[in-house]
Order: structure tokens, then C-alpha cells, then sequence
């Protein structure tokens, strides 16, 4: 039985770290793009107006900046998922502000003008 050897290519195959063409390095900062747009609009609105405190802007900064991640992925559309998935949330959120700033005039007691004699 003979055994042969198989050498390996003199020549590699694949490029290097350092061989990296330049427009594939621009072309990675080019799809973080809408990240450091997010990033830049997030940064301009604290030093104008400060740190979102209601629930509108939290989730417009959350929301957005979580699209913005999206847009970062191979395929581009895993944003369209992040929005189908916040939707719902950011509705229930709303309702329940809705009904808990009203919840004061619900079920009031009746008695209250006989107390206030």
C-alpha cells in the first residue's frame, strides 16, 4: 500500500487581515451608517433639550436606536421585526397610561359629599 501525500497550496487562498481591499473597509463603516446617525441625533437632542423623560421619547431614542441596529445585519431587514415586535408594546404602554391617569375619576365613592359636611 502506497500513501501519497497531499501538499498544501504555496499560494493561500484567502486574504489576510492586512490584505483587506479599501472599499470593504468603507464599506463597513457605510452600514453602520444610520447607527452613527442614531447615535449623533441621540447625543444633539440630550445637550438641546436633556435627557428624555417621558415615555414618548424614551421609546422614539429606544426604538429607534434599535432599528438603527437592525440596519447593521448582513440581510438589512431585521428592523422590520424590531418594529413588528414594539408595536404591540409600546400600545400597551400607552393604554395603560391612558387608564391609569383616568383611574382617579372611576369608582369614585358616592359618599364623598356626605363626608365633606
Amino acid at each position: 500500500m502506497t500513501s501519497s501525500k497531499v501538499s498544501a497550496p504555496t499560494t493561500p487562498s484567502h486574504r489576510g487581515a492586512a490584505e483587506v481591499p479599501p472599499w470593504t473597509r468603507s464599506r463597513g463603516v457605510w452600514r453602520y451608517r444610520w447607527l452613527i446617525a442614531w447615535a449623533t441625533c441621540v447625543f444633539v437632542f440630550i445637550v438641546a433639550v436633556g435627557f428624555p423623560g417621558s415615555r414618548a421619547q424614551i421609546f422614539a431614542v429606544v426604538g429607534l436606536g434599535l432599528i438603527a441596529s437592525g440596519t447593521t445585519t448582513q440581510s438589512g431587514s431585521a428592523w422590520k421585526r424590531v418594529v413588528v415586535d414594539w408595536i404591540p408594546f409600546y400600545v400597551l404602554l400607552t393604554l395603560y397610561d391612558m387608564l391609569r391617569s383616568s383611574a382617579g375619576t372611576w369608582l369614585m365613592p358616592h359618599a364623598i359629599p356626605q363626608i365633606d359636611i
